[in-house]
């Protein structure tokens, strides 16, 4: 019949007039589930990731050297530099070159334009603290420079972190850290500081053997005098 509607359209309702209905609604796309990414070290999408991932591969590799004191003394501070270099021929200016000696230790590490560092220990005060962040110049490399000061404490350690800092997969100026490296300074507190913290131990447990053995001396004679009393009580209490 022209004009007639298609009866899959159609329903009737309880009074039986008919009522037209039409598609059936969409269905919500499922939001995509946050999974750990081992190159954020953090939860992310899946694209996400995929999109760190690709920037990783395509990033220069480049080459660090480290200059760092390999003892200090409670009290005395000393230098930790971080130099990175494009290396290769022609490249520029070597890890060597940029600290003008060679490094105490040296490794190779992913580059990119702005680079980011930091500097964390325990027992140990460091100047400046936290991230520091500078621009990469392929042709001249970068350094960074920490003073560092021991401290008393039971063990001494120095971690340096570096990460390169992309920008993020949104198309905004929003910046992500990536960890290039992560290696541990061996800084150590000398014999002669070590010596000198283990007297100020004897010494505080000796300082505090005394004064157990007075309390329990007090202890003791307050004990003796109440014996003493006792037995004095008893012996009048006998007697009448």
């Amino acid at each position: 019949m022209r004009g007639a509607v298609p009866s899959r359209a159609i329903r009737a309702d309880a009074a039986g007039d008919q009522v037209a209905e039409g598609p059936p609604a969409p269905e919500a796309a499922a939001e995509p589930q946050n999974t750990y990414c081992e190159r954020l070290n953090d939860f992310a999408t899946p694209a996400e990731c995929a999109y760190f991932d690709t920037i990783w591969q395509k990033l220069a590799t480049g080459t660090a050297g480290v200059r760092f004191p390999s003892d200090l003394t409670r009290g005395e501070s000393g230098v930790v530099s971080l130099v990175i270099a494009l290396g290769g021929s022609g490249a520029g200016p070597s890890a060597e070159d940029l600290l003008g000696q060679r490094p105490d230790d040296e490794f190779k590490l992913k580059v990119a334009r702005r680079m980011a560092a930091q500097l964390q220990g325990v027992g140990f005060e460091i100047d400046p603290g936290g991230l520091q962040h500078r621009d990469f110049h392929m042709g001249q490399g970068v350094r960074w420079d920490w003073r560092v000061t021991a401290v008393k404490a039971r063990r001494h350690a120095l971690t340096l972190s570096t990460y390169v800092v992309v920008r993020g997969p949104d198309g905004t100026q929003s910046e992500t850290l990536l960890r290039s490296v992560e290696r541990d300074l061996p800084v150590r507190v000398t014999l002669t500081q070590r010596f000198s913290d283990m007297v100020d131990w004897v010494v505080g447990i000796s300082t505090l053997t005394k004064t157990l053995f007075g309390a329990l001396g007090v202890i003791l004679v307050a004990l003796i005098a109440f014996r003493q009393r006792l037995g004095e009580l008893k012996a009048a209490f006998v007697g009448k």
